[in-house]
């Protein structure tokens, strides 16, 4: 799935993205939080993806390697002449 959303932004006549990022630290572990949200519009054929990107990257707060956790979480995709989900 990632992989076509990487393809709907790439192939897009425009992107608008707001980025959420946040940073927390709890029983020594340090977690931070990125969350992306973009409307993609491909003027070429009218259609419209709203994607949604959740990736969360945990470590200890001294600075070994933690885990990384990638989701994408929605594809609103629509066209004119007909829904496409």
């Amino acid at each position: 799935k990632a992989q076509m959303m990487q393809h709907v932004v790439k192939e897009s006549s425009e992107c608008k993205v707001l980025i959420y990022e946040s940073e927390s630290v709890k029983d020594g572990l340090l977690t931070k939080v990125t969350e992306a949200d973009a409307l993609c519009v491909d003027h070429r054929n009218g259609s419209n993806h709203l994607v949604k990107v959740y990736r969360r990257i945990v470590s200890p707060v001294d600075g070994h390697l933690g885990c990384a956790e990638e989701f994408v979480l929605q594809d609103d995709a629509t066209r004119d002449e007909e829904p496409v989900r």
